[in-house]
């Protein structure tokens, strides 16, 4: 074992004072002939008095949670977590359950036993006393650390993890049999998630048995998107520790982590990128290749005739995008990012978005329609690629469903007698982008992912000129930075109100998500600005219009256009205030 790697086992309610769990992992690590974990190396305290009540006195201490990770360490381990991933078969950073899902897990734990004993413990105020007996029973806190925890012991795993001591790092964190996925911990493990210190965690693997009560059976994405879940299949309702190291890969991973690597090493291909710094239109690029290349392999393994020309199909218009992308750089005397794109591109592509690019990034995976405008349907594969191209670029599968959520949340301000967003296509080759949308060039703009305040500064790409046809054109045409609320405005009256419309709510979903990732730009509500002006500038526009334009039916189908941006324009602010993603001690006017 290296020096200074050590075991803490956390244990859950009702376990005996005197448990043989070192035995456990110790028969599990010998089926694949690693060594056994020396009794000195290995820290199994007991708190199960502490567990089994409820202390609703006064004088019990609350539990203290100072600390709060910020969002960059966050993405950081999601990165991490998505290697993680593609080292141990079977895992996956799973998606999250449906409402019903939810609403049959609320009532089990109020009917099933011993799932009513969560409740006591999510109820007691002992917290801070198990935290201070887990670390009483280390002998010196520095150094490695693997937190192996089962069951109800895992919810005390996070929230040590926001207090962890100094010099303390965490190896690995593996759960066991975990409930921390079910509806009634979702308050707490949001709040104990926030404060993990996530930069000296580096990796968290969560093991459960498929036809287990306790674990409903699901891994704990609903509550951690980062968290990667392995399901093994043992006898219902066991929920022993045994049961959840059956795997001989989770065992390697646990092995790799006590001892290092054995036998395995990391094989890079040797024709990589081109340059090392990647810029908005390189990253857009690698995308929409990566994004057919998942969609085709999706389509390869079916016996089905119609899917396999699908699948052909894909991959012809794949070839031509590359083709093009190769073409129009070398015309425009730029590079191309790779010389051979014909490949997997995902061994370079983790790390590559950048920490207060991320929201943008998921806004486009969500939009991207790289087929468009060819008629090939592969909706039913969607959702499962949008969610490896997102862990290809090393962030956590789940958070393409939130991006998806976050969408659809802001899309629900225009639902009512208008006709809902459609997906915007879009096609990139190094150099241009062509994106049939304007709002959009704030997103895939050349700086557009490498800051938050580049990301808007994108926005002034939309001046006179930057409009045809409802096409925009990017990559040669450069980014102006600042004053990207005015030029936004300028660019309002070359759109439609549904183009107006779908810049509303990218805008609101980019503020959403960036709340739920817990990512702070460089440039605070952003979004909030950017609508403000643009809310100005239509007011403006109405204004000229109503004044100028004449009573014929055009006239008045401008001016009416011109009104109805106004109002959506109104409506995204006020939702924007409802969710408290707009700066303190703001105003708009309501009757607008």
């Amino acid at each position: 074992m290296e020096l200074g790697t050590r075991v803490l086992f956390l244990h859950g309610i009702n376990a005996p004072d005197t448990p043989g769990w070192l035995e456990d992992v110790n028969a599990a690590l010998a089926r694949i002939a690693r060594s056994p974990i020396e009794a000195h190396e290995f820290f199994a305290p007991w708190y199960g008095d502490l567990l089994a009540k409820v202390d609703d006195s006064p004088d019990a201490q609350e539990s203290l949670r100072a600390r709060q990770h910020a969002g960059h360490a966050r993405l950081l381990f999601a990165e991490r977590q998505s290697n993680l991933v593609s080292r141990v078969r079977g895992a996956r950073l799973g998606s999250r359950p449906s409402v019903l899902d939810l609403a049959i897990d609320a009532a089990a734990i109020k009917l099933a036993p011993p799932l009513g004993q969560v409740k006591a413990f999510l109820g007691s105020k002992r917290h801070p006393q198990i935290i201070e007996r887990v670390l009483e029973s280390i002998e010196s806190p520095v150094g490695d650390w693997i937190v192996v925890a089962h069951s109800l012991g895992t919810a005390v795993a996070l929230e040590l993890l926001g207090q962890l001591p100094a010099g303390m790092n965490v190896k690995l964190l593996l759960t066991l049999g975990s409930p921390l996925g079910r509806q009634p911990f979702k308050s707490f493990v949001s709040t104990a998630f926030s404060s993990a210190d996530l930069a000296r965690v580096q990796g968290w693997l969560n093991v459960y048995n498929t036809a287990d009560a306790v674990s409903h059976g699901s891994g704990i994405s609903s509550a951690v998107p980062e968290a990667v879940n392995v399901g093994v299949a043992a006898p219902a309702l066991d929920h022993s520790v045994q049961s959840c190291l059956t795997q001989d890969a989770i065992l390697e991973e646990l092995g790799t982590a006590l001892y290092g690597v054995r036998g395995r090493e990391l094989q890079r291909w040797e024709r990589g990128a081109s340059r090392e710094e990647w810029d908005g239109l390189d990253l857009l690029t690698a995308l929409t290749v990566q994004y057919c290349y998942r969609i085709e392999s999706s389509l390869h393994a079916s016996t089905d005739q119609a899917k396999d020309d699908r699948r052909r199909r894909v991959k012809s218009i794949r070839l031509a995008v590359i083709d093009a992308a190769i073409e129009s750089a070398r015309t425009n005397g730029r590079e191309p990012l790779f010389d051979d794109f014909d490949k997997d591109l995902s061994p370079w592509l983790s790390g590559r978005v950048p920490h207060t690019g991320v929201p943008a990034f998921l806004i486009v995976l969500h939009r991207l329609q790289p087929l468009s405008p060819f008629s090939i349907d592969y909706a039913a594969q969607a959702r499962s690629v949008r969610e490896q191209v997102a862990r290809d670029f090393g962030l956590a599968e789940a958070y393409a469903e939130i991006a998806r959520e976050c969408v659809e949340s802001a899309e629900s301000v225009f639902k009512a007698g208008r006709s809902p967003l459609q997906l915007i296509p879009i096609v990139a080759i190094a150099g241009v982008a062509v994106i049939a949308a304007p709002w959009l060039v704030a997103l895939a703009a050349p700086a557009g992912l490498a800051g938050g305040a580049a990301v808007m500064g994108g926005l002034a790409a939309l001046g006179p000129g930057g409009v045809a046809g409802g096409l925009m054109v990017v990559g040669g045409v450069g980014v102006a930075g600042g004053g990207a609320a005015a030029a936004l405005g300028r660019g309002l009256a070359g759109q439609t109100p549904e183009e107006t419309k779908q810049g509303a709510v990218d805008l609101m979903a980019r503020a959403l998500v960036s709340r739920a990732l817990e990512i702070d730009g460089d440039r605070p509500h952003a979004e909030w600005d950017v609508l403000v002006a643009a809310h100005a500038q239509a007011h403006e526009d109405f204004a000229k219009f109503s004044e100028l334009n004449d009573k014929s039916k055009v006239g008045k189908e401008v001016t009416a256009q011109a009104e109805l941006k106004v109002k959506d324009l109104a409506k995204s602010l006020k939702w924007m205030l409802e969710q408290e993603l707009a700066p303190n001690l703001v105003m708009i006017d309501a009757s607008a």
